[in-house]
């Protein structure tokens, strides 16, 4: 089963599922969500390293969303490479809406 939107599913659905990213590696298991200062609402990610990462939640950015079993994201290079180098983006929900506002403006 998969959804349409991300408005359609619930947190239980994908507590303790893998993320996986487009060449099919898993940047982590989701833990818990919390909802950031700016605004957004984040997923609380394990890294198989232990390392946590608070992984914005926009729809634009979820391929495949498979509750239970496993959410396929395509962020933005850049933010894989923070995370990558165990940084966290200042104000992560500002740079995911901008990144979301270009994505629109291509789109359209």
């Amino acid at each position: 089963m998969s959804y349409g939107t991300i408005d359609d599913l619930c947190f239980y659905e994908v507590v303790g599922c893998p993320i996986i990213l487009p060449d099919r590696s898993i940047l982590g298991y989701v833990e818990g969500i919390k909802r950031h200062r700016g605004g957004c609402e984040l997923w609380l990610l394990r890294t198989e390293d232990g390392r946590e990462i608070q992984f914005p939640i926009y729809e634009q950015l979820i391929v495949e969303c498979n509750p239970y079993e496993s959410v396929l994201i395509d962020p933005p290079e850049y933010l894989l490479d923070m995370y990558r180098e165990g940084r966290h983006p200042e104000n992560i929900c500002d740079i995911v809406e901008r990144e979301v506002a270009s994505y629109r403006k291509k789109a359209a």
